[in-house]
């Protein structure tokens, strides 16, 4: 992460397979200002994963893929909580099966976990 000049440690997701990071927002308003957020993309729907910072839990992703003009838009902004600077290690996890047991039950669609250097 820190060999390559990033702005937004989302800017560090955008080439994983199954994670896609959301930037379209309002050009005027506060939503203008917000950070993009990350989404699970798989079985015709979108589902936003948990994100734990340091083995703590910082926001509650949906719990199963959301499908047409009805989904619930539950955004996941790793940049509200860290700095690339900050940043040791990522570990991201796009399926329930995949995602280690202590983290798995508040993951059902998937979990980010981020580390930093300061725990």
């Amino acid at each position: 992460i820190q060999a390559i000049a990033l702005d937004k440690i989302t800017d560090a997701f955008r080439n994983i397979p199954g994670l896609y990071v959301v930037t379209t927002r309002p050009l005027v308003g506060a939503e203008s200002m917000r950070n993009p957020e990350i989404r699970i993309r798989r079985g015709g729907g979108e589902c936003s994963p948990t994100l734990y910072v340091d083995g703590a839990i910082m926001a509650l992703g949906s719990q199963r893929p959301e499908s047409g003009p009805d989904r619930i838009q539950r955004g996941v902004r790793p940049d509200d909580f860290v700095t690339p600077a900050s940043v040791e290690a990522v570990e991201i996890y796009v399926r329930p099966s995949e995602t280690p047991l202590q983290y798995e039950a508040r993951g059902r669609c998937g979990v980010v976990l981020i580390w930093t250097y300061v725990r």
